[in-house]
């Protein structure tokens, strides 16, 4: 958007031009209007995309080269700035917090055929185990209390019924909470 009024008006075709101003109006009204709205933001931001490529094609030829490939490198790392987050994460956890270590581990220390309240971070680190009958999700205080082990994703807050259960483990996390495979075990203390 920035980019495409110094491209000049004069050289835009009718309706790349049409295109351009009915957007931006679009996107103006959008976010006064419902800014939380953000699946209509993204197509809105969509629709600019044709005004994108003459505004773009004039600064990637000639010897404003330069000056388009610094702003292109700026405005795909800044509207990429959760995908490279993302490409990081694994290198910004513990070693015992990757997918397949949790469930290796879960698999060694809870036993076949105990039943294990989880949550769907971790469910599929049971499958295989006829995980229908052998897990059920966190929920119902009354249902918890029939789970032998309990799988608590870090960050969550934990059941009222927490005090029926004993801590085991915990595997610490240096991210947030919901991009990481950290937990708590809990077992049911004996009666």
């Amino acid at each position: 958007m920035i980019l495409l009024p110094w491209y000049g008006w004069r050289r835009l075709a009718p309706n790349t031009a049409a295109i351009y101003v009915a957007s931006c109006l679009g996107l103006a009204i959008l976010l006064c209007m419902r800014p939380e709205a953000y699946t209509y933001i993204g197509a809105i931001q969509i629709l600019l995309l044709p005004c994108f490529i003459p505004a773009l094609s004039r600064y990637l030829v000639g010897p404003s080269i330069r000056f388009g490939m610094v702003l292109l490198l700026f405005f795909t790392l800044f509207a990429s700035q959760l995908a490279v987050q993302l490409a990081t994460l694994p290198m910004r956890w513990n070693p015992h917090e990757y997918h397949d270590e949790v469930e290796r581990h879960l698999r060694e220390v809870i036993p076949p055929g105990d039943l294990i309240a989880i949550t769907g971070r971790h469910w599929d680190c049971f499958q295989g185990r006829n995980p229908w009958i052998e897990a059920i999700f966190l929920k119902d205080e009354p249902v918890l209390l029939q789970a032998k082990w309990m799988v608590i994703p870090v960050g969550i807050g934990l059941p009222p019924c927490i005090a029926a259960f004993e801590l085991v483990e915990e595997i610490p996390t240096r991210v947030v909470s919901e991009q990481t495979y950290a937990y708590s075990l809990w077992r049911r203390r004996a009666k």
